[in-house]
């Protein structure tokens, strides 16, 4: 029994964990088309989290043995850590130094009407 809550438990992590991504899509695509100045801080922090978030699952299916009930799920996991490792490496680092991008995205966000 104790098993089963576990699984139950780690699965409504997961579930948690794939809502707030797709909360942080939404916002990093409402800032991405608004060209805000906030969208490379803000693409940075999804980058970071994915990762944080693939390495807290990773943990989860590993204290929980998930391997037992789905065979080759950690190992799977692993793959997709480092593959948000390097993803976040390679796009943070493209957004943080490209001049097109910071062209692009730093104005800051003006109000109608309001001056300089």
């Amino acid at each position: 029994d104790l098993n089963n809550k576990a699984i139950l438990y780690s699965s409504l992590i997961e579930l948690a964990v794939l809502v707030a991504q797709i909360s942080f899509v939404g916002g990093l695509l409402y800032w991405f088309l608004k060209k805000r100045d906030i969208f490379p801080t803000y693409f940075t922090a999804y980058a970071v989290s994915l990762f944080g978030a693939n390495l807290l699952l990773l943990g989860t299916y590993a204290v929980v043995g998930l391997d037992n009930y789905v065979p080759g799920a950690v190992s799977t996991m692993v793959k997709v850590v480092f593959q948000s490792c390097i993803y976040g490496m390679v796009w943070i680092s493209y957004i943080r130094r490209s001049e097109n991008v910071q062209r692009y995205f730093t104005v800051p966000y003006m109000t109608e009407g309001r001056d300089s």
